[in-house]
Order: structure tokens, then C-alpha cells, then sequence
């Protein structure tokens, strides 16, 4: 694919596989084929389908030009996964500003009607609906009992992974009931284990994991490190107004108490930390007002 050459759009081995209603057929009975050929074969080949015109599963793939846009090397856009949780925020304005429409997009329970706010029917509903009504609308859902092992977020990070995505975004999963909070910050360990990428964030928080190394940009006022889950050693900062110099060490070793790595901030444009063993949970944040 990488060495494709010629005018036609390609997106993958396989560009497109109409179905076209003929003779004595609809086009309901298209689309109903064309859903279940797509189906079948993503999981004989482990590859992902788009399906566009009257098969589309929201509006934005509909016309298949944009489906194609951006090609072969822009699959990995479109290879993101937004999940929308149920937090009682209703920041709706950042919400619309920041939902990639060109990822797959998964409401978690009431995450749902968050969407429906903003006008954005999401690919995939994966609920318990003990916070929502189930939605008369011709959208896919994977419903799960009430009484269940896990929350409704973690079963839509888990069939994001399941589904191959390496970049999961979550909105809507900060505030409300700590617990809750917690708990969606555990998906966290379970997409790196699984070889995703996965970030909480909204107006005033971004949440991630680091891992080896990272660098990232000022996008928020303040930073925190803490370790996740485990101890972990040799920490160390570029770019950041305490590091490990301002202690007088070369390395910081942080336990699962340690506090040392809260309220630290860039001192230019980004900062880079590196962690020789362990998990860090990195929390940017700006202050509430």
C-alpha cells in the first residue's frame, strides 16, 4: 500500500464492495447485506469496514468522498476511538469543540444524551441503561445487566480494544462521584496493558499514563505525577520547574504515597519525563472557576 501509485483513492487492499439494489430488491435489503458481508468479514481478517451511503452508521461517513479523504495514510485518524461517558458535567461547549467525528464514536450509558445535545449520533451505545432510556433510534447497542463486574466505561474501553483501536479518547468521565472518577481512571492500565493509548480530558483536566517516556506540551497551567498502581524509580523532569535537581538527585524514586511529584508546572513550551521503572499517572490540570 505504501508504494501504491495512480489516481484512484485507495483506502486498503479493498476500496469499496457496493451493494446495489437491481431487481426485485430494495435498498433495505442492500443495506442489510452490506452491514452483515462488513460484519463477517472484520472478523475473519481482523480489519476495520466503513460503511457509507445508506449503510452509514452516522451521518458524517455518509458521502463516501469523505470516508476516503485523506487515504491510505490517514487511516490512523481514522482508527481513534472517542468514548463519551455519563459524569454529570455538562460542558457541552467543549464536548462539541473537541469530539473527533471522524473516530469511532461509543456512548457509554447517559453518554448517549450528551451526544444528543450536540447533534452527534454515535457509531456504538454500550450500556446497562440504568441511567438512561435505550434510544429509539437505529443505533447499535451492546447491553449489559445491571448487576455486572464492570462500569459501563470500562466495557466500552474493553470492545475498543477488542475492535483494534490504538488511540482511545474519554470525555466526560471527570467529575460527580469520586468512585466513578476512579474507576474510569483504571481504564487507563487496562488499555496500556492491551497496547492502546488512552486519555481522560476535559476543559480542566487531561489524564494519561506514562511509561519509559513522554513528552507533552503546555496545554494546561499545572502537572502532577504520581505512582500508579506500584512504586516507581528513576524519575526524572526536562522542562519542568521541580525536577529532579531542585531534590539535589539525579533521579527521583516516588512510592504509591509519595506526594512529591503534585503541583509542578513547564517552564517553556513542553516537558519531558521519564520513568526507568513503574507506571507514573499524569494529571495536567487548570484551576476551577
Amino acid at each position: 500500500m505504501t508504494k501504491h501509485q495512480g489516481q484512484h483513492p485507495r483506502m486498503g487492499c479493498v476500496d469499496v464492495v457496493p451493494f446495489i439494489p437491481i431487481r426485485n430488491t430494495t435498498i433495505e435489503d442492500a443495506d442489510r447485506i452490506a452491514k452483515e458481508t462488513a460484519k463477517l468479514a472484520a472478523e475473519k481478517f481482523g480489519q476495520p469496514f466503513f460503511l457509507y451511503e445508506k449503510s452509514a452508521s452516522a451521518p458524517h461517513r455518509e458521502n463516501l468522498a469523505d470516508v476516503r479523504r485523506g487515504q491510505f495514510e490517514g487511516m490512523a485518524e481514522k482508527m481513534k476511538c472517542t468514548i463519551v461517558s455519563g459524569a454529570p458535567e455538562s460542558d457541552y461547549d467543549f464536548l462539541r469543540e473537541n469530539i473527533d467525528l471522524n473516530s469511532f464514536i461509543i456512548a457509554a450509558d447517559s453518554g448517549y444524551k450528551k451526544l444528543e445535545k450536540i447533534g452527534v449520533i454515535p457509531d456504538l451505545i454500550v450500556a446497562d441503561f440504568d441511567s438512561s432510556e435505550k434510544p429509539n433510534a437505529d443505533i447499535k447497542c451492546e447491553v449489559f445487566p445491571i448487576e455486572k463486574e464492570y462500569t459501563d466505561t470500562f466495557n466500552a474501553v474493553r470492545i475498543a480494544v477488542e475492535r483494534g483501536f490504538k488511540e482511545i479518547i474519554i470525555l466526560g468521565a471527570v467529575g460527580g462521584r469520586i468512585d466513578h472518577t476512579y474507576s474510569n481512571i483504571l481504564c487507563l492500565d487496562y488499555a496500556a496493558k492491551n497496547g492502546a493509548e488512552c486519555v481522560i480530558t476535559d476543559r480542566n483536566n487531561r489524564i494519561s499514563l506514562i511509561k519509559g517516556e513522554k513528552t507533552f506540551k503546555k496545554d494546561y497551567k499545572w502537572f502532577s505525577v504520581f505512582a500508579f498502581l506500584g512504586d516507581c524509580k528513576g524519575v526524572s523532569f526536562s522542562g519542568a520547574h521541580y525536577s529532579q535537581e531542585f531534590f539535589g538527585k539525579k533521579s527521583l524514586d516516588f512510592d504509591m504515597a509519595s506526594q512529591v511529584g503534585q503541583s509542578n508546572y513547564i517552564e517553556n513550551e513542553e516537558c519531558t519525563v521519564t520513568v526507568k521503572e513503574g507506571t507514573l499517572l499524569l494529571i495536567e490540570s487548570n484551576d476551577y472557576r
